[in-house]
């Protein structure tokens, strides 16, 4: 009988680890050990149950995610991490990748993307997510970019999918002069388009990656 792969899945929101524990226990490669769903846990209940691979979800209750991937990159070397976030800057994703993880996924994502990044990790191999990978690529000169605090908050706002009224409604402002604060911070940014607009507030982290539910 051919050896199963071990997962421990580390994530507070009961919808989202039903959904992993459901989907994954339908694949005979996968054993499921578990749900942890406390920071605090985590590292007591991985080194417990041994897993090959933990899913974890960077924001948790008690020890964040990020905080509990260091730890397992210096303590649990074997175990493969699987970074799963609904909601978290470029920075954090960036952070993610530099602490070691093997892979990192946003709940934005189609849930079927969980399975290609278990091959992959299996393998030995890297996996960043195309949603990911546009918002942790490295963007030439952003240390150089200075913006105003109200130039920030609206870029944020754009980044968050607001229109022109809605910012001004939102800020209290006319909408004249967030078309001139959002003019000024596209030249500043040195881009043309609302999307390369928002991918520069996730890498500078005026804005999160949110799931939508």
């Amino acid at each position: 009988m051919a050896k199963t792969t071990r997962l421990l899945i580390v994530e507070d929101h009961a919808i989202t680890s039903t959904g992993l524990e459901f989907m994954l226990g339908q694949d005979a490669r996968y054993t499921v050990l578990g749900v942890i769903n406390h920071g605090d846990r985590a590292l007591s209940e991985i080194a417990r149950l041994d897993p090959d691979i933990v899913i974890l979800d960077m924001a948790l209750p008690g020890k964040t995610g990020l905080s509990i991937l260091e730890a397992l990159k210096t303590k649990h070397a074997r175990t493969r991490i699987l970074i799963l976030s609904g909601q978290a800057s470029g920075m954090d994703f960036k952070h993610a990748i530099d602490l070691g993880a093997d892979a990192v996924i946003s709940k934005t994502e189609p849930s079927e993307l969980i399975f290609s990044a278990l091959e992959a990790i299996t393998s030995g191999e890297l996996f960043i997510s195309s949603a990911v990978l546009g918002f942790v690529e490295p963007i030439a000169d952003l240390k150089q970019v200075s913006l105003t605090s109200r130039e920030r908050q609206v870029l944020a706002l754009m980044a968050d999918g607001l229109s022109n009224s809605q910012i001004t409604k939102k800020l209290g402002i006319e909408e004249r002069t967030v078309r001139k604060h959002r003019e000024n911070l596209m030249r500043k940014l040195k881009v043309s388009s609302a999307v390369e607009a928002s991918r520069m507030a996730y890498q500078l982290g005026l804005a999160t990656m949110t799931a939508k539910t």
